[in-house]
């Protein structure tokens, strides 16, 4: 259920894919769902590589357009795409918070 699209296709990893998978369980946290759902491992798997997750705004109208946006782009399909280092997902969460 929090897996990233690269560990799937056996690709080398690194703290991107540590920040795909948190970005998940923050969604699953605060929408009530997982991400992506199916009945098998691989329906599942199907969906992190190939289908765009409802917006966490959608699923969860308290949350705010901000954080929405960060789980977003830590669950950007393409690691280049997602937080460039864990202090840049850091900074913006704690402006978030405040």
């Amino acid at each position: 259920l929090y897996t990233s699209p690269e560990c799937l296709l056996g690709q080398p990893l690194d703290f991107c894919s540590d920040i795909y998978s948190l970005g998940a369980t923050f969604y699953h946290v605060l929408a009530g769902v997982p991400p992506f759902e199916g009945d098998t491992v691989e329906a599942v798997a199907g969906k992190h590589l190939n289908e765009f997750m409802v917006p966490l705004k959608k699923r969860n109208p308290m949350i705010s357009i901000d954080l929405s946006d960060v789980i977003d782009k830590m669950m950007a399909k393409k690691p280049k795409e997602r937080y460039p280092n864990y202090r840049a997902l850091i900074n913006d969460l704690t402006e978030v918070v405040h």
